[in-house]
């Protein structure tokens, strides 16, 4: 919660129900993962990245080379016209043993979609989207983005995070027919909130007080009615009365009359 506090999304301004659950939702387990350290708690839920519209790929680098993150949440990224910016979600730097940076955005969605849909008619710039995800990815792309323009950092794509069990198939194809309207053919990808819980599920054992980050986590998504599917539980106790075996018993074999023995 304290990043959402931070970045001024708790207020009373405009915003609206839906888009403060989402920022609280965002703060508090992405702003939670980030005091876990990457090995323990970013990294196993990036290795459940889906690309998009290639779900058997993931996140284009090794993640296991990763060895430092820089986390960068809701960046401002200047539109292609100077009027205004957009804003992310999130951003981060994934730096390497080699000095090398990737830059990762992370959309995160509750309770709605993504805003925007096609093109945007804006004089003299062609890089103009109406489409969010499309929008983040061409100023990632374009080096608009304050927090890292000029580092070099390379350009990974963009993470859509929604609560759909599966890929939004129509949301992600029109965020990728519009990046291929600008020559951009990949750098979209998908995660579920229950690929978070389902990443971080197995590590609940880890020693406090990491722990206590991880259960708390888990706990917040199951709240959210996010937690993943993990099977069925052996049955413990007693069946119910109605299930039982009788519990009269006949002292002696009782005898039938002689039409029911001789079918008469």
């Amino acid at each position: 919660m304290i990043q959402a506090e931070l970045h001024g999304k708790l207020g009373g301004d405009a915003r609206s129900a839906s888009e403060r659950l989402e920022d609280l939702l965002t703060s508090s387990v992405l702003g939670t993962l980030r005091y876990l350290g990457p090995k323990l708690g970013l990294l196993p839920v990036l290795e459940r990245v889906q690309a998009f519209p290639h779900s058997r790929d993931g996140l284009p680098i090794d993640l296991e080379q990763v060895t430092s993150v820089e986390w960068h949440f809701w960046p401002k990224a200047r539109r292609p016209n100077g009027r205004g910016y957009d804003e992310c979600d999130l951003l981060l730097v994934l730096g390497d043993e080699t000095g090398g940076k990737n830059a990762l955005l992370v959309e995160a969605k509750y309770l709605s979609g993504k805003s925007g849909t096609g093109a945007v008619e804006e004089a003299g710039n062609s890089r103009a989207s109406g489409d969010q995800l499309a929008r983040y990815l061409l100023a990632l792309r374009d080096d608009r983005f304050s927090c890292i323009a000029g580092t070099g950092a390379r350009p990974l794509g963009i993470v859509y995070l929604t609560a759909h069990v599966a890929p939004p198939k129509t949301a992600l194809q029109e965020s990728l027919s519009e990046l291929q309207r600008h020559g951009v053919g990949d750098g979209l990808f998908w995660l579920g909130w229950r690929d978070v819980d389902r990443a971080l599920h197995p590590l609940r054992s880890e020693a406090p007080p990491r722990s206590y980050a991880i259960m708390d986590i888990l706990s917040l998504l199951e709240r959210k009615n996010l937690r993943a599917f993990r099977g069925v539980r052996a049955f413990e106790g007693r069946l119910p009365g109605s299930f039982r075996e009788p519990e009269q018993r006949w002292a002696t074999r009782p005898r039938l009359p002689a039409s029911w023995r001789t079918g008469e």
